[in-house]
């Protein structure tokens, strides 16, 4: 079981009065069938009937006519701020939206209300299985962060408390949905799974599994099964199950919760910072036990076996090599000349004298601080920070400089005759 969530110990109404005020003024969305059909968290229809002075009622386009759009809202919002319980601004909320709304208000309400928003949400969603609000792992996570009782009335938790250690489950699966077998809505019934195979007038099958509610067996596997598990190509798993991916970079990228990133066997949550091989995976995102995750992994579901990710091989790392030597200087002259403005005979002269590199850099950075009379002053301990070098190469540099005539060097005193920077003249 999950921890439970910090929740309030009764839901902040003044909070969830702002959130639907904040869903009130999201654009409404057309459709095929507009104005009459539209969506919206707090209609569905474009055509509504304005309260009117005196008792009456005028019917408005909220698709054509911005000032009944207003006054449309002006009316809702007086309806959010007059609600005295919370379950009053769900039952505002439109059918399409319910699951989205509980979304954003879960950290405002406490246990009881989490509960009774969800059991009702899931109930009268069409599809909240592919709700685009919610992740299978977040709907997950509602779930286990409230008390199962609370999700349940009297005769529903006294089934729930009679069932068997090992009960029968079914899903109607359809063409639609034959990808997304392991979802959350499942049934008791076979007629029901039988009539949700059916109703489009599809020719489904009922899906159905054993599942264990409570006591677990014991099983035991082998080495070479937790190996074959744990080596599940995780992409291949996903879009067998019905799962979008999208490229990223060179890792794939769920479409339901964009902080996943798959690559391979290997998986990892941008958002918590978390990340693994198939079991946890499916562990996690399917909220499965260890043995149920690697039966699955084994198996696959009616047969279908998953296949294995490729072995990464590492290409050897090629040998260090310098890259080749210029034949001529030409860039080099190029750059100091015209960039840095340098005299022809200086750079010439550098060039046939093979000054080191340290020299070379300490004479360049020292001759672009000197003045017109090519004088400057600048710390060992300045120059060693600006041209990223030691102290004592940035030493070795002024004086391989100064004895080859590039730098003239005098010491430099306080007035209380302690020494400072020496005085560099670039010749």
């Amino acid at each position: 079981m999950a921890a439970k969530r910090n929740r309030p110990i009764e839901t902040d109404l003044k909070k969830l009065k702002s959130l639907a005020h904040s869903f009130l003024e999201l654009d409404i969305q057309p459709t095929k069938m507009s104005p009459l059909v539209v969506k919206h968290p707090f209609t569905d229809s474009g055509i509504v009937g304005l309260h009117k002075e005196g008792g009456n009622t005028a019917v408005a386009d909220l698709t054509s006519d911005s000032a009944s759009l207003q006054a449309w809202r002006e009316q809702c919002g007086r309806l959010i701020d007059e609600a005295e319980k919370p379950f009053e601004l769900f039952l505002m909320i439109t059918k399409p939206y319910k699951l989205g709304f509980l979304k954003y208000a879960a950290p405002f309400l406490s246990e009881q209300d989490t509960a009774l928003f969800l059991s009702q949400a899931w109930i009268i969603t069409e599809a909240p299985n592919a709700d685009p609000n919610l992740s299978k792992r977040e709907l997950l996570s509602l779930f286990r962060s409230v008390d199962p009782q609370m999700l349940m009335d009297e005769e529903e938790y006294e089934l729930f408390r009679s069932l068997d250690d090992v009960v029968t489950v079914y899903r109607g699966v359809t063409s639609y949905n034959a990808k997304n077998v392991m979802a959350l809505s499942w049934t008791l019934n076979r007629d029901t799974a039988e009539w949700f195979a059916h109703r489009f007038g599809e020719q489904g099958t009922p899906f159905f599994v054993l599942e264990v509610t409570e006591k677990m067996p014991y099983i035991h596997f082998t080495e070479e099964q937790k190996n074959r598990a744990a080596s599940v190509d995780l992409e291949e798993f996903l879009r067998m199950r019905g799962e979008k991916l999208t490229r990223s970079g060179g890792e794939k990228r769920m479409a339901s919760d964009h902080s996943v990133t798959i690559r391979g066997s290997e998986w990892y949550d941008h958002a918590t910072e978390k990340g693994g091989g198939p079991i946890s995976f499916v562990r996690d995102f399917y909220g499965l036990s260890y043995p149920e995750a690697v039966l699955l992994l084994l198996d696959g579901e009616q047969g279908v076996e998953y296949p294995m990710a490729k072995q990464k091989e590492e290409a050897p790392p090629k040998p260090f090599e310098l890259p080749p030597v210029n034949g001529d200087c030409r860039r080099v002259y190029a750059y100091l000349l015209k960039q840095r403005h340098i005299d022809r005979e200086v750079v010439s002269h550098f060039v046939k004298a093979g000054l080191p590199h340290r020299a070379r850099a300490v004479y360049m950075y020292l001759r672009d601080r000197s003045g017109a009379a090519g004088s400057c002053w600048p710390g060992i301990n300045t120059i060693a920070a600006d041209l990223h070098l030691s102290r004592s190469t940035v030493k070795r540099a002024l004086n391989e400089l100064t004895a080859k005539g590039y730098l003239q060097k005098e010491s430099r005193f306080r007035p209380n005759g302690s020494s400072t920077s020496n005085l560099y003249t670039v010749r």
